[in-house]
């Protein structure tokens, strides 16, 4: 299950890119995601930000699909690259992106502070 107010705030925030998958009249899947611009690099870079396809829906090719159309979106936008990131022990998703010839995977480690 999705977090709706999750995905909504990623919509509201970071919404140069967003794709629905609609399947039977029901949401089967999703992807969120921005662009980042390096002006002194000379590059802009797409992000993936957000992927959900829906248990029900799961192996039958939609989140291949997203992937494929965010690909064609951040292309067209003039970007170079893609970034995409999971969890470690998300399987699905890293062999997902290992199908479609994402590479260099680099191990982050990200840290969170409460400032309120």
């Amino acid at each position: 299950n999705w977090d709706q107010h999750a995905v909504m705030s990623q919509f509201q925030t970071d919404r140069e890119f967003s794709l629905v998958a609609i399947s039977d009249g029901r949401l089967a899947g999703f992807a969120l995601g921005t662009y980042i611009e390096k002006p002194l690099q000379k590059i802009k870079i797409g992000h993936l930000t957000w992927l959900g396809v829906h248990p029900d829906y799961s192996r039958r090719g939609i989140g291949r699909r997203l992937v494929i159309e965010f690909e064609s979106l951040v292309r067209e936008e003039g970007c170079q690259q893609l970034l995409v990131d999971t969890e470690a022990d998300n399987g699905p998703a890293i062999a997902l992106f290992n199908k479609l010839n994402f590479s260099h995977i680099e191990k982050h480690v990200y840290f969170s502070k409460s400032v309120t």
